[in-house]
């Protein structure tokens, strides 16, 4: 059976924690000259998701992969995820204390697998520009594999400059193709999740040996979150979508009353973090900040369990930020 066809880059296991007692949520869009955005009712089916977002109908990015399955990242990947976050998560809240090393593996797992669903990470790592520099870079280990590759072709008739020119010409065509953000975002899941030692596992590795904290707020202060949840705040308090090796804090949005905390500048000798994580309860202050940093690092919108909580994020960002908020309107 194929998956639907809209597919969510926000999973919906995630959005189901903000929803009211009528199963519904609160989306507020972020747009370009848009001076007050309405806060509107949703729900998550229909939320963080878009048409066919990771299949992968391209049959060259099929053959340059290796994959024959065009459902592969949803049918295989994301079900795994969503289904460990969905068993553990409620634990987590609970009783932190019965998670194992293993599954506090796999929640983190989970959580930096949402991340890498969203269309900011797509055209992060698919960025042209980032993409040439790395190409440029790249020659340079071509140039020292050239004694090897010149004799090869000049037997096909061909010599050293068209082949740099015929490959820069190929690689142009690739980046430029609608098609190749989708295969790099799918290319990169296929590693994470079956090959260790990549990016994603080694953040996992290291945040597993970090302090961790639950904060929690009262129900008449919530939390929100954002379509691209979790974020780092580094040294000069600025925030980062995921700049781990620059940042002091991590902080992901679980519920309206809770948010995990893990000080990636406080080490712990690992036994398992959820045997002992602190429990605090956020400042209104504290509050306002995770939730005005939730609203910078969101790609398109903030979610949210309260309507007020939206618009009074929107209303601060306006009155305390005004340059931050031109910043993100401007980018969209």
């Amino acid at each position: 059976m194929n998956p639907p066809k809209n597919q969510h880059y926000l999973p919906q296991v995630y959005l189901k924690q903000f929803v009211n007692s009528q199963h519904k949520l609160y989306t507020l869009v972020i747009k370009a000259h848009a001076r007050a955005p309405q806060a509107k009712e949703a729900s998550p089916k229909s939320t963080g998701c878009a048409p066919d977002y990771f299949t992968l109908t391209s049959e060259q990015s099929q053959r340059r992969l290796g994959i024959t399955d065009p459902y592969i990242v949803e049918k295989r990947y994301n079900a795994v995820a969503e289904n460990k976050y969905g068993r553990l998560i409620p634990r987590l809240l609970k009783k932190p204390e019965s998670i194992t090393g293993e599954e506090a593996y796999n929640l983190l797992f989970s959580l930096l697998s949402f991340k890498h669903r969203n269309p900011v990470h797509r055209y992060a790592v698919s960025d042209p520009q980032r993409m040439r520099a790395a190409f440029i870079h790249s020659l340079d280990e071509v140039n020292h594999q050239r004694s090897s590759i010149e004799p090869l072709l000049k037997e096909e008739g061909s010599n050293w400059a068209e082949f740099l020119k015929d490959g820069a010409k190929r690689f142009e065509t690739w980046i430029t193709d609608p098609a190749t953000p989708l295969e790099i975002q799918v290319s990169n899941f296929i590693r994470a999740y079956e090959q260790d030692g990549t990016a994603i596992h080694q953040v996992t590795k290291s945040l597993l040996t970090r302090r961790w904290f639950l904060l929690h707020t009262a129900a008449s202060l919530p939390f929100i979150s954002s379509d691209n949840p979790g974020f780092c705040v580094d040294w000069e308090d600025q925030v980062r979508n995921l700049g781990f090796n620059q940042s002091k804090v991590f902080f992901f949005p679980l519920t309206p009353r809770f948010v995990l905390c893990i000080r990636i500048d406080q080490t712990e000798p690992f036994i398992s973090n959820c045997k002992r994580v602190w429990s605090q309860f956020a400042s209104p202050v504290q509050v306002a900040a995770i939730n005005r940093c939730s609203f910078v690092n969101s790609y398109q919108r903030v979610i949210g369990q309260d309507r007020l909580a939206l618009v009074s994020v929107w209303h601060d960002m306006c009155q305390h930020w005004p340059h931050l908020l031109e910043g993100i309107r401007s980018s969209h």
